[in-house]
């Protein structure tokens, strides 16, 4: 969900509701390697990304169609990336929990 403030145009993370709490305060890279810049932002995107999913997942109770409109993204989109990010087990969980 954005929130929206009309007398400014710029995006905040705070206007993201839900979002913010998925974010450390500073995100700093392992102090022992040398990272990539380009290779840092895709490996803290996925984190925030996978972790946002996992949030809504939960408050979804696990439903993925649910899930996906709360993401604003098709279910398709989220069974891909969900099976991207390890949050889904096996072929098993291709459908969808029975609604009630």
């Amino acid at each position: 969900v954005l929130l929206v403030d009309p007398n400014t145009d710029t995006l905040e993370l705070n206007n993201l509701v839900g979002f913010k709490q998925s974010i450390p305060d500073q995100i700093d890279p392992p102090p022992d390697k040398q990272v990539n810049l380009k290779d840092f932002i895709r490996q803290e995107t996925a984190r925030i990304e996978s972790s946002h999913i996992r949030n809504a997942l939960e408050q979804c109770d696990g439903n993925v169609t649910h899930t996906a409109r709360l993401l604003g993204i098709s279910r398709k989109s989220l069974q891909n990336k969900m099976r991207s990010y390890g949050l889904r087990d096996n072929a098993e969980d291709t459908e969808d929990r029975v609604e009630e």
